[in-house]
Parts: C-alpha cells; sequence; structure tokens
C-alpha cells in the first residue's frame, strides 16, 4: 500500500500534534477567554417605552 502525500493543511496539522507548544496555546487561549469574560461590563438594557395619551 503506497504511502499517500500530505498537502499544506496535513503538514501543518502534523507539526501542530507534535509540537510542545500546543498544550501552552491552548491553555493560554482559554485563559484569554475567561478574562475576556470577566472583563466584559454587564449592562442593563435601559428601555423606555412611552405611552401615546
Amino acid at each position: 500500500m503506497s504511502k499517500l502525500e500530505k498537502g499544506f493543511a496535513g503538514n501543518l496539522a502534523e507539526k501542530f500534534v507534535n509540537s510542545r507548544l500546543t498544550p501552552v496555546i491552548a491553555i493560554v487561549s482559554i485563559l484569554l477567554g475567561i478574562f475576556s469574560v470577566l472583563l466584559t461590563p454587564i449592562s442593563v438594557p435601559m428601555i423606555n417605552i412611552h405611552k401615546l395619551n
């Protein structure tokens, strides 16, 4: 059985899977997401609906 050649995406994925930085990148991205959620202010919408008399 012949070995299939990998394209650009296959080579990139292989390097990403075998890299030591992959867990670091994952942890940093999760921490950035948590930090951005905590940093975003909670705003209560102020909707004023005036009744016509």
